[in-house]
């Protein structure tokens, strides 16, 4: 895989169900990780991507849902309102 192709996947080499165009998401197989994500993304937008009150929402220490984001790479930032 070249680099730039790499560091559009943030550095990982494989390629995540977010990573496809949206009409393919229904088709691709489902995973501990999409759980994962659809369980703290819909929490992140509610909060505009505030990850103190996300983690007080989801009753788990703010460290451990930053850990889980970076693990996931999910940017808080992205669901701040503009």
């Amino acid at each position: 895989m070249s680099r730039s192709a790499r560091d559009r996947l943030g550095g990982d080499d494989r390629i995540r169900v977010h990573h496809l165009p949206a009409d393919m998401h229904a088709a691709a197989p489902k995973g501990p990780e999409d759980d994962e994500r659809a369980k703290l993304e819909p929490v992140l937008a509610e909060t505009a991507g505030n990850v103190s009150e996300a983690a007080r929402r989801l009753n788990m220490r703010r460290q451990g849902l930053y850990d889980q984001l970076q693990r996931l790479q999910i940017d808080p930032r992205a669901f701040r309102k503009r």
